[in-house]
């Protein structure tokens, strides 16, 4: 008898932990289609919180400026130009009325966009934005999108010129623009607002200019602290002007040598937090929530 009862205990115990396990959220199991990894390249990379603890793992789009930048075809002030121009945008674009995993300015009646629900953090990014397409004029609209919504020259192109269908050797039949000379066309005023958005911007991301110092989690559980024009988004930072930096930089080398590597990302937070002092601009609690 007792041993029916146990033979009904581990059937019961196991029937309560197979919903369990197929609950259980796998990485990439809400990967892109076939179809959207044909045409934009995906990143699966982890979610983590502003201390870096885990929050899971998501599939992120690659931007198109980063494809570009792999290939070559851009210099680094360029490249660096067109990554200010970006994060900036995306900054801009997060809602402080939703999680920060969702990043879209919509929040119904309490939009982003709306001055008066504005953390000051996205009111900074938004006089970035300006900053950067205050001398592009009529190449706005490329630089817009290849730049902040990833589309190709010859998406544009039809856009702009309309489409024709092409038949493939294979016998598929594909859309593209209605002559080689309109992706050409997009092409050049992608590379003439590019040139105008490097000089317009170029003494913010050399010298002279506002830099960011930033902790970077790693997957060990470790974390370093590093110094850029822009810090990917997600990531504890400070920022000021360039000279200010250099000494906040010398001041951690200093006294943690030259790897600034350290046992978590709330060590290396306080850390910088004791070095920087508050003469770096950083962002407040409630703006790291939003």
């Amino acid at each position: 008898m007792a041993r029916n009862r146990r033979i009904k205990s581990i059937r019961k115990s196991a029937k309560s932990a197979a919903p369990a396990a197929r609950r259980a959220p796998q990485p990439g199991a809400d990967r892109p289609t076939p179809e959207m990894e044909t045409r934009v390249k995906f990143d699966l990379g982890q979610v983590t919180t502003e201390t870096g603890l885990l929050f899971g793992f998501a599939y992120r789009r690659r931007p198109l400026i980063e494809s570009m930048g792999v290939s070559g075809g851009l210099s680094p002030d360029e490249l660096n130009a067109l990554r200010f121009y970006r994060t900036a945008f995306d900054r801009s674009e997060r809602s402080p009325m939703r999680s920060c995993l969702n990043i879209s300015g919509v929040g119904g009646t309490n939009a982003a966009s709306n001055l008066m629900n504005a953390t000051p953090a996205m009111i900074d990014a938004k006089r970035k934005v300006r900053f950067c397409e205050s001398g592009l004029g009529p190449l706005l609209t490329t630089m817009r999108g290849v730049v902040l919504d990833d589309r190709s020259f010859s998406d544009l192109a039809m856009d702009r010129f309309g489409s024709r269908l092409v038949k493939a050797s294979s016998g598929r039949t594909r859309v593209a623009p209605k002559s080689g000379r309109h992706r050409e066309a997009i092409r050049q005023e992608f590379i003439a607002g590019m040139r105008v958005l490097t000089d317009q911007i170029r003494h913010m991301i050399t010298t002279g200019g506002t830099e960011e110092v930033w902790v970077d989690p790693q997957d060990d559980g470790t974390a370093t602290i590093r110094r850029s024009v822009a810090a990917p988004a997600g990531r504890y930072r400070c920022w000021g002007d360039n000279i200010l930096i250099d000494r906040v930089m010398a001041a951690l080398h200093e006294k943690y040598g030259d790897v600034l590597a350290f046992k978590s990302a709330d060590i290396a937070i306080f850390a910088l937090q004791k070095i920087e002092e508050g003469r770096l601009r950083h962002l407040e609690p409630e703006e790291l929530a939003a």
